[in-house]
């Protein structure tokens, strides 16, 4: 036989199941409403008289029915009694918003049984020790006392009835993190959740489009997301570097692989809490190579070295030596209106460095450069060891980033495509030849210093105060000319190079060890770019004016071990004059050999 307390346990899981199906249903319990009336917070008197009728909201009424003694409100029990056939009554004025559900809480031990209550309007009944629970759907419910002696104590009432014209909060699957929303479905609405601790932070955001980057793997790495429509229900629009934390409802979506967050009718930014920072550094690209672009969507990164290749419409970068992982670079962002500052397009055969946001579409992978933090979206890149394209035009406001060392242990040949200014060191531009009168075919090249702008295409020679790694240009201009030859004579050139170049043996000349000018080796010499060699007729013997003491001529010296193995080399004393081929006919000593010093002994 089936006691008290298992009927009611089995009552409650039917009543808890049954809202929990409602909920998932959609159906009327998700639209109900609570109205709750606690006697003890109404500022009654001690043996006050109830009211026949109280007023619960716009729609619910309580009523009592005094019975043989008339209803009371008493400080002990902080409750109204209700004696001997006494009743109370609740109604709904709205036949469309029905009664679904009454909780009555009693003082113990008074409280109403099965033996001594009676309901109108149906439904189902619980009696518990301190608490009376009615179910159903009624316009009118009424708990009626039976005759006799005693009293209840009610303390409290909560009416439930429907209300479909109330707004329900949907009930949403909470995420915590992007690392969160990555594991659900593609096109799932979600409440996505960010702690401070997963240092949610906004890396670039326009109209349409807001990008953000945070911590919520468990391996602490890095997950990025793209929030599409957000600015236009924020209550001020999101920018870069802003701090994120509380929670944000929208879709999941996975696009072209590319994680997106899109706006819904339920999105607002009323519980995300947005943050300007205050200890934390500005937020910065991720250095990543173009086979790394798929696990970077929707994040802030930058690439370099990448060389341009134009093919109809499309731009694409792309690393030489892996042209398979191609990347479309293009001109903006979906809903950007303006391209940033120091933005610049790239052009065919370029080498560049570019930072911006990676997007995925139809098309592929894409980079959009974008200006943040004073991270410039396209730098242009010369490279000592590679080939690099100039502009079919000059290109005004360029960033323009140079891969070679300039030393301040010694003079460099230098050429750029940009204007030297002129700051600290020397720079020195190629001014005189000067014979001597005892033999016309040794020369001595004259360098003067300058003391103005050493426009771009002319060689010159310099010595700064520190040395330079890797010269970077800011908004300058890249000019489109390929180097001048500076010549004196019409027979003596200086000329500049952009790119690698092998010299001719018997007539071109570099700048080598204690500041000489050398003739390759009878093999060859190719010289790397950004520099400049000085061209003289065949079998000149020349010297340069800039000729510091010895000691700077080498940082070592290398001992000789056999001399076959330099019977193909030019052989210079330590004043740069060449002394022939080989060192057959040498005595022993210090000589010059391919710009280093060696001991014959």
């Amino acid at each position: 036989m089936t006691n008290h307390n298992d009927m009611h346990l089995f009552q409650e899981i039917k009543h808890k199941l049954l809202i929990l199906g409602c909920l998932f249903a959609g159906a009327i319990i998700a639209d109900a409403k609570d109205v709750t009336i606690d006697f003890s917070t109404q500022g009654y008197a001690n043996a006050q008289d109830m009211p026949k009728s109280i007023v619960l909201d716009e729609y619910i009424t309580l009523q009592f029915g005094y019975g043989v003694i008339h209803t009371k409100y008493y400080t002990a029990g902080s409750a109204v009694r209700i004696y001997g056939k006494g009743s109370v009554t609740i109604n709904t004025s709205d036949p469309e918003k029905p009664i679904t559900q009454i909780v009555y809480t009693f003082a113990k031990p008074d409280a109403p049984t099965s033996s001594n209550a009676s309901f109108s309007g149906g439904g189902t009944i619980i009696y518990e020790e301190t608490s009376t629970t009615w179910t159903g759907s009624s316009n009118s419910v009424t708990i009626t006392r039976a005759s006799g002696n005693g009293h209840w104590k009610l303390q409290k009432v909560v009416v439930t009835y429907t209300d479909p014209s109330t707004p329900v909060e949907p009930s949403f699957v909470t995420v915590d993190g992007i690392a969160g929303l990555q594991t659900l479905e593609s096109g799932k609405e979600t409440r996505l959740h960010w702690t401070d601790g997963m240092n949610a932070r906004v890396l670039y955001s326009n109209e349409e489009l807001t990008f953000v980057r945070d911590e919520s793997a468990d391996d602490g790495s890095f997950s990025a997301l793209c929030l599409r429509g957000v600015n236009a229900v924020a209550n001020n629009p999101l920018h870069s570097n802003q701090h994120l934390s509380g929670w944000v409802i929208g879709k999941y979506k996975v696009e072209s692989g590319m994680p997106v967050f899109e706006c819904t009718d339920e999105t607002n930014t009323d519980s995300l809490v947005i943050a300007e920072p205050v200890t934390e550094a500005d937020v910065m690209p991720i250095e990543v190579i173009p086979s790394q672009m798929s696990n970077h969507f929707a994040d802030y990164v930058i690439l370099k070295d990448l060389r341009v290749s134009i093919i109809g419409t499309d731009t694409l970068i792309y690393l030489e030596e892996d042209a398979e992982h191609s990347i479309h670079l293009c001109n903006n962002i979906l809903g950007a209106t303006e391209k940033g500052d120091h933005f610049t397009g790239a052009y065919e055969g370029a080498i560049v460095d570019v930072t911006g946001m990676v997007w995925a579409d139809e098309d592929g992978i894409k980079l959009a450069p974008v200006n943040v933090n004073d991270n410039v979206p396209i730098i242009y890149v010369f490279d000592q060891n590679r080939i690099s394209s100039l502009p079919p035009a000059d290109i005004e406001g360029a960033t323009v980033r140079f891969n070679r060392t300039i030393s301040s242990e010694y003079y460099n040949t230098l050429c750029l495509p940009v204007d030297w200014e002129i700051n600290e060191g020397d720079a020195y531009v190629f001014s005189n030849v000067e014979k001597t009168s005892d033999d016309e075919s040794i020369v001595n090249v004259e360098f003067r210093k300058s003391t103005s702008t050493i426009g771009a295409g002319t060689a010159f020679i310099t010595k700064p105060l520190e040395t330079i790694d890797g010269p970077v240009f800011y908004f300058t201009t890249l000019h489109a000319a390929e180097p001048q030859p500076v010549t004196i004579d019409e027979a003596y050139s200086f000329t500049g190079c952009y790119h690698p170049i092998d010299l001719h043996t018997e007539t071109d000349l570099f700048l080598g060890a204690g500041n000489q000018f050398y003739y390759p080796s009878t093999t060859g010499y190719h010289m790397p770019g950004l520099r400049a060699f000085l061209t003289v007729p065949s079998g000149t013997l020349v010297k340069s004016s800039l000729n510091p003491m010895d000691d700077e001529i080498a940082d070592g010296i290398h001992v000789i071990h056999d001399k076959k193995d330099f019977k193909d080399e030019r052989i210079y004393s330590l004043s740069g004059q060449l002394l022939g081929i080989g060192l057959e006919k040498l005595q022993n000593g210090v000589y010059i050999i391919n710009n280093e010093k060696y001991l014959l002994k």
